[in-house]
């Protein structure tokens, strides 16, 4: 609503939809200053949940989508891109609560980030940040941030490549892929696409990915490890990383 997200002053950019500001504000007061119900309230509406789908009259009359008639493309963000590996694999753990640091951690240097956790459990620390929120553009924790930058650069490409945890996680997808009684790889591949696209594959992609596996009668550590590599490309997919 308000482009300058740090500025909301006289020399800020005017909102977009200045009644709809004054509305939400009001409704922040109503429901006693509770930030979760104002965000339920937001993400329950229909402009929130519209997807990304050109539309010429749309594009040619609000070419920057400033009257939000269409959600913009946009990445996932750190914690999303580590949540949605982890799930994939199958190793994600959803309890509640708990403590986020390690049991007798005396300082924040080198910290050994290695939980299976959901990342809104994972402590932030000023000075070891997990190598995927440095990668992936999470805010500097020892700064005021109102908005990430959302850039995209090469080292984002090299660490779904080849940073160890990715390869992992693109091990851990395999095993428990190859452990589904599914209708041969046709249902495999129907299965992991969905599970990291969100959506069937192509016919493209589906032959695509059969031709790579192979024959289901192959030696299984070299199944494995073609499995393991097609997940690694759906992690390292635009299609994955983008909400569209």
């Amino acid at each position: 609503l308000v482009r300058t997200t740090d500025n909301f002053g006289t020399t800020g950019e005017s909102p977009s939809h200045p009644r709809l500001l004054d509305y939400l504000a009001a409704r922040l007061i109503q429901q006693n200053w509770s930030v979760k119900s104002l965000l339920r309230e937001l993400v329950l509406t229909r402009t929130y949940r519209l997807d990304s789908s050109h539309d010429q009259l749309g594009s040619d009359r609000d070419p920057d989508n400033r009257l939000l008639w269409r959600m913009n493309r946009r990445r996932l963000d750190a914690e999303s891109l580590l949540d949605a590996m982890l799930s994939v694999s199958g190793r994600l753990q959803t309890d509640l609560g708990g403590p986020q640091i390690r049991s007798g951690t005396t300082n924040d240097y080198n910290y050994r980030h290695d939980s299976n956790r959901r990342a809104l459990y994972w402590p932030v620390l000023r000075n070891s940040l997990p190598e995927l929120f440095r990668v992936f553009d999470f805010a500097n924790p020892s700064m005021v941030t109102g908005r990430r930058e959302n850039s995209s650069t090469t080292p984002q490409a090299l660490f779904l490549m080849n940073n160890p945890w990715v390869l992992q996680q693109a091990d851990h997808s395999a095993q428990r892929l190859l452990g589904h009684r599914l209708d041969g790889d046709h249902g495999r591949i129907q299965l992991i696409v969905r599970a990291t696209l969100g959506r069937p594959p192509t016919p493209e992609e589906l032959q695509s990915m059969l031709a790579f596996v192979g024959s289901e009668n192959d030696d299984k550590t070299l199944r494995l490890k073609k499995w393991a590599q097609v997940i690694q490309v759906l992690f390292a997919s635009i299609d994955f990383r983008y909400l569209r």
